[in-house]
């Protein structure tokens, strides 16, 4: 047999214990009870708290969208004239492009219950992906269903950087007789939905592509909106911009809050150490226990320290000792609960004075003849506990944790019946959450 491999844990209903008072069973007076109902610990009230909370506001948005169902303004040009376009190549490297445009803008609001309020609102003019010109609109509020024409006059003269590609293409334009020009639309918008108006503005970009003949009136086009290309945007945010912040920035919170309390308190494994053993009696009858199997006489006590290195205490609201021989479980304790400070030790301990009847197993009796003929007897003892942690005056409960520790005991003296000192252990025993 090779003993540090991990045991199978039976269940309760596998062992039938002896003693000598005459009971048939006594384990059975020693069933674990279940844990005691506690209460909602303080954080998770906090959390199903913030759990109610934005789901109330994501359904109070919904509500709200329902009632406003905001729509995205509409543009278009009624009209444009490119009455000059002329390039100055005198300097190839830098050539400067004059120009005189005159379009009429109509902007639209069709929603029924939104207002707008235009912040900053613009029109530029780009060239092959190069500006040349800009000018303000004047627009500053739009009430519900609302359409307004304002005029957008680009004049002046600006310096492309397109480079030699650039003029040919220029050139290649004009003898076409066609200039392809985008015409955007951008600038800074907040709505008003009945007396309430929203604090936080939106970026807005529009882009209207105009064919241009020089000279040459210009009909109606439809602008489509747009969130990418020039000029710089950021996506146009709805009325629910405001929310998705508060969302954003409570997670960001909760998140930097879990990372401070951790680098605060570091939280560590715990540690279990297996200190000292008494086994007085451990004496394997075979055959006589029920159906054959055999009786084992044993009176082990175990000390186990644990440590706690966290600067956070620690409840074990449950404690329960098993203990198993060659694979057999041959003992339980239930113990006391109890309170571990930070940075402290405590020490349980379990006692196993029983009669338990194993399986009829020629290995266990040949494993048991033989470390009794060596001298020491391997004994693996697991504790299972429910746990919680309390942080300040949070506490987090409903943790379990299991430790094993494999003991190696000598063979008692006095023919396994006489009175044995206590075994300093110092054995190291695995903790698992």
């Amino acid at each position: 047999m090779n003993h540090p491999q991990q045991g199978v844990v039976y269940g309760y209903s596998e062992l039938t214990y002896m003693s000598n008072s005459g009971n048939a069973d006594p384990y059975l007076e020693h069933q674990p009870p279940p844990p005691p109902h506690r209460r909602m610990s303080p954080f998770r009230v906090l959390v199903r708290a913030f759990i109610a909370v934005c789901t109330f506001i994501v359904v109070l948005a919904l509500f709200i969208w329902l009632i406003y169902r905001p729509r995205t303004m509409q543009f278009a040009v009624a009209d444009a004239t490119l009455t000059g376009f002329d390039l100055n190549t005198t300097i190839p490297s830098a050539p400067v492009l004059s120009y005189n445009l005159i379009a009429h803008l109509v902007i639209s609001n069709p929603n029924h219950r939104v207002s707008i309020y235009y912040d900053q609102l613009r029109a530029v003019g780009f060239y092959q992906a190069e500006q040349f010109g800009q000018t303000a609109l004047p627009v500053s509020f739009q009430g519900t269903r609302h359409a307004d024409t304002v005029p957008a006059v680009l004049a002046g003269s600006s310096t492309m950087g397109f480079g030699e590609s650039g003029v040919q293409a220029f050139r290649d334009d004009a003898k076409a007789g066609v200039f392809p020009v985008d015409l955007w639309v951008d600038g800074v918008v907040r709505y008003k939905f009945g007396d309430l108006k929203t604090t936080s503005a939106s970026t807005l970009s529009v882009k209207c592509h105009l064919q241009l003949q020089p000279n040459v009136s210009l009909g109606w086009v439809e602008c489509t909106p747009a969130y990418y290309g020039p000029p710089p945007s950021t996506p146009r945010r709805s009325c629910f911009g405001l929310l998705c912040k508060i969302i954003a920035i409570v997670i960001i919170a909760l998140g930097v809050t879990t990372l401070v309390l951790w680098l605060i308190f570091r939280p560590d494994i715990l540690k279990a150490t297996a200190d000292s053993a008494t086994l007085s009696r451990f004496d394997l009858v075979n055959g006589a226990g029920s159906n054959g199997g055999d009786r084992l006489q044993h009176n082990l006590t175990v000390n186990i320290r644990l440590r706690n290195p966290n600067r956070f205490g620690i409840r074990y609201d449950y404690v329960e000792a098993r203990a198993a021989y060659d694979d057999e479980r041959f003992g339980f304790a239930l113990l006391p609960s109890f309170y571990l400070n930070s940075k402290s030790d405590q020490t349980i301990t379990a006692t196993f004075n029983r009669e338990a009847v194993l399986g009829n197993d020629d290995d266990l009796r040949q494993t048991y003849q033989r470390e009794k003929r060596e001298g020491f007897y391997y004994v693996k003892v697991w504790v299972y506990t429910n746990l919680s942690f309390r942080v300040r005056i949070v506490r987090r409960s409903h943790y379990k944790s299991k430790i094993t520790c494999m003991l190696r005991l000598p063979v008692p003296t006095g023919g396994n019946a006489g009175p044995a000192p206590i075994t300093n252990l110092g054995t190291k025993c695995d903790v698992d959450f």
